[in-house]
C-alpha cells in the first residue's frame, strides 16, 4: 500500500488566535521576588483544591513541564495548534521604558524564524508586581510613560511588525495595549507611534483591550477595541453557594452565567473583536485570595466560541473576520487550552469543533482510512499498532464532526438547555433504592457516554415540569446477553439518594448517518432517554448522575448535572 499522503489542516475563513504566556523560563527580576528558578510551573504544581470537585492541581500531559528557552517548545505548540484549527497566537510583550522581560522566546522566534505560524503582540502595559502573591503593592519594576517612551515602544516593536508571520488586519500589523487606560494623552501616544511605524513604511491597527473599565477608543484614536473575558463581562458572584473545604477570602463566580451574559451582547458601538475565555483559576497563584469561575466545561467553552465564530464568518469585512481566545498557556490561571492529566485535549478538540477544523482529519479522509483499515483486516494482513493509532484518530475525527454539526446548529440550546423535547415514555417517578436492590453500590467501571440533554453541567428546573434526558452510554467488556440497566440517581443535599431506569439501548442516528457506505455500519444503540416526574421531591438542590448498573453495582459517568429544584 502506498503511503498515505499527509493532509494539510482546513485553512479556517475565522482567524483564531490565542493568547501566549512566555512565563516559562526563569529571569533575574522573578528570582529576586519568588526565588531561585521560579517560573509559572511553581505555582502550578502548589496549587490544592478549595472544595469538592476543585479541578486543582491541573498539570500537563504532552506539553510537559515545558521550558520555553528550548525552541523545540514552541515548535511542539504550534503544530498542537494548528491541528485543531487555531490560527495564531497572541504573545504578551513585557516592555518597561525601554526595559524587556521575558522576552526570550520572542527573540528567538524573531531570528530563526520558527515556528511558522501568524502572531501578533500584546504590550502588557501594567506595572511588574508582587499581585501574583497578594502583595499587590509591592512593585517589581515600575511601568512608567516618559514623554519619549512611545516612540521608543514603536521602535522596538518594528522588527516583529515586519515579520512576515505577523498577524494584520485591514493589511495592517494589529498591536494591542492592553492597558490603555493607564496612559494620559493617550491619543498623542498613539499618534508618536504611528508616526514612528510609518517612517517605515507601516500603518499600525491599533486595538485597546476592553478592560478596567475602559471605555473611550474613539477619543483616543484606536481602530478597534478586543474583548478580554473575564475583564470584559460583569460576573455572577456564587462564593457563598460553594461549600468550601478549606479556609476562601476570595471571588467565586458562575462561568455559564458569564457565557450567557456574553451572547445577549450583539454589538458594539465601536468596532470590536470578540474571545471567548477557556476556564479561570487563579487559585495556583494567589491560593486562598484567588478568584475563580466555577462550572467551566469544554462543551460550554465550545457553544460559546461557535457562537462568536459564526457570527464572526458573517462580517463583511473578510479580513475582520478574528475572534481570540483568552488562553493557550495561562496554567497559573487555570485557563489553557493545551493538555492536561484531567482532560486531555478537550479544549482543544472543542476549538477544533467550533472552527471545523476537526483535529485535522476531515470526515471524508476519515471515511476513506476507515475502508481501508477495514479492507486489510478482512484480508487477514497484521494489525499494528499504527493502524490501531489510526483508527482512535479516525473515531475521534468522526465523533468531531458529529459535535461541530450539532455546536453549529444548535449552539444557543447547548448553553440554556431548556429546549422542548418529546420525552420517549411516560414520565417516572424516582423511587428509593428498592427498586435496584444490591445493583446501588458503586463499583469500578470503564463508562463512557455523555448527557447530551440538557447540556448545561448547572440547571434550575420547576418541580411541576418533567425533565427529559437523552444521551448515549456504554461500558467497555459489557456482556451483549446480559446488558446493564441505565439508570438515573438523583442525589439530595441531605438525605437518600433515589432512582429511576432509563430507556437504554435506543439507536443514535447521528452515529449511523456519519457511517454511511462503511461495510457492516449498523447503528450505535448505546442511546439513553428517560422523561423524570419531579413533583414529589423536595425544593433545593441535587445532584442528578447516569450510569450503568450490574449485579455487581453501578458505575457513573464522571461528569453530572447539578439541578436547583424550585417551586412554580
Amino acid at each position: 500500500m502506498a503511503p498515505e499522503a499527509e493532509e494539510e489542516p482546513p485553512s479556517p475563513e475565522v482567524r483564531l488566535m490565542a493568547f501566549y504566556l512566555p512565563q516559562y523560563h526563569p529571569i533575574p527580576e522573578n528570582d529576586a521576588a519568588w526565588g531561585k528558578g521560579f517560573t509559572e510551573w511553581t505555582n502550578v504544581t502548589r496549587a490544592q483544591p478549595l472544595f469538592e470537585g476543585h479541578e486543582q492541581p491541573q498539570l500537563p500531559t504532552e506539553t510537559g513541564f515545558y521550558d520555553l528557552r528550548l525552541p523545540e517548545v514552541m515548535e511542539q505548540q504550534a503544530a498542537l495548534a494548528r491541528e485543531h484549527g487555531i490560527h495564531g497566537f497572541c504573545h504578551y510583550f513585557y516592555w518597561f521604558d525601554g526595559r524587556r522581560l521575558l522576552e526570550k522566546p520572542l527573540e528567538a522566534m524573531l531570528r530563526s524564524g520558527r515556528p511558522d505560524m501568524p502572531f501578533c503582540l500584546c504590550w502588557a502595559n501594567e506595572s511588574w508586581t508582587r499581585r501574583w502573591d497578594g502583595a499587590d503593592k509591592e512593585i517589581i519594576v515600575q511601568q512608567t510613560y516618559p514623554p519619549d517612551c512611545f516612540a521608543r515602544l514603536a521602535t522596538d516593536l518594528l522588527p516583529y511588525l515586519k515579520d512576515p508571520r505577523y498577524l494584520r488586519v485591514d493589511g495592517r500589523p494589529l498591536v494591542i495595549i492592553y492597558r490603555a487606560g493607564q496612559i494620559r494623552d493617550c491619543r498623542s501616544a498613539l499618534a508618536e507611534m504611528r508616526r514612528v511605524a510609518a517612517a517605515e513604511g507601516i500603518e499600525l491597527c491599533l486595538a485597546a483591550c476592553l478592560a478596567f473599565d475602559y471605555h473611550r477608543p474613539a477619543e483616543d484614536g484606536f481602530d478597534l477595541t478586543l474583548e478580554f473575558p473575564p475583564l470584559s463581562i460583569p460576573p455572577v458572584d456564587i462564593t457563598d453557594e460553594i461549600r468550601w473545604t478549606a479556609p476562601f477570602h476570595g471571588r467565586a463566580y458562575d462561568y455559564e452565567r458569564l457565557v450567557e451574559q456574553h451572547l445577549v451582547r450583539t454589538d458594539y458601538p465601536f468596532p470590536t473583536i470578540r474571545s471567548a475565555m477557556v476556564s479561570w483559576d487563579n487559585t495556583p497563584r494567589r491560593g486562598s485570595a484567588g478568584h475563580l469561575y466555577r462550572g467551566a466545561t469544554p462543551e460550554l467553552f465550545e457553544a460559546w466560541l461557535t457562537a462568536l465564530v459564526d457570527r464572526a464568518r458573517r462580517m463583511g469585512q473578510p479580513d475582520r473576520r478574528l475572534v481570540f481566545i483568552n488562553a493557550w498557556n495561562e496554567w497559573g490561571e487555570g485557563n489553557h487550552l493545551e493538555p492536561d492529566q484531567r482532560r486531555g485535549r478537550q479544549w482543544l478538540r472543542a476549538v477544533a469543533r467550533a472552527v471545523g477544523a476537526s483535529g485535522g482529519m476531515t470526515a471524508a479522509r476519515a471515511r476513506a482510512v476507515m475502508v481501508q483499515l477495514e479492507a486489510r483486516a478482512a484480508g487477514g494482513g497484521l494489525v499494528t499498532k499504527g493502524m490501531i493509532r489510526r483508527m482512535v484518530e479516525v473515531m475521534h475525527a468522526l465523533d468531531d464532526r458529529l459535535r461541530a454539526a450539532e455546536a453549529t446548529n444548535e449552539w444557543l440550546g447547548r448553553i440554556h438547555a431548556a429546549r422542548r423535547q418529546e420525552p420517549a415514555s411516560a414520565a417516572r417517578q424516582p423511587a428509593p433504592a428498592d427498586i435496584l436492590g444490591r445493583r446501588t453500590r458503586l463499583r469500578q467501571g470503564q463508562v463512557s457516554g455523555r448527557i447530551e440533554r440538557p447540556a448545561a453541567t448547572a440547571l434550575p428546573q420547576r418541580r411541576d415540569q418533567p425533565l427529559a434526558l437523552q444521551g448515549w452510554l456504554s461500558e467497555a467488556g459489557a456482556q451483549p446477553e446480559d446488558p446493564p440497566l441505565c439508570v438515573v440517581a438523583l442525589l439530595p443535599e441531605n438525605g437518600d439518594p433515589l432512582y429511576a431506569l432509563a430507556d437504554h439501548g435506543l439507536p443514535r442516528e447521528d452515529a449511523s448517518a456519519i457511517f454511511t457506505g462503511i461495510e457492516d455500519e449498523g447503528q450505535d444503540r448505546s442511546g439513553f432517554a428517560i422523561t423524570l416526574d419531579l413533583s414529589a421531591l423536595a425544593a433545593g438542590p441535587w445532584l442528578l448522575r447516569v450510569g450503568l448498573a450490574t449485579d455487581a453495582g453501578a458505575a457513573y459517568l464522571a461528569d453530572g448535572i447539578r439541578l436547583e429544584l424550585v417551586e412554580k
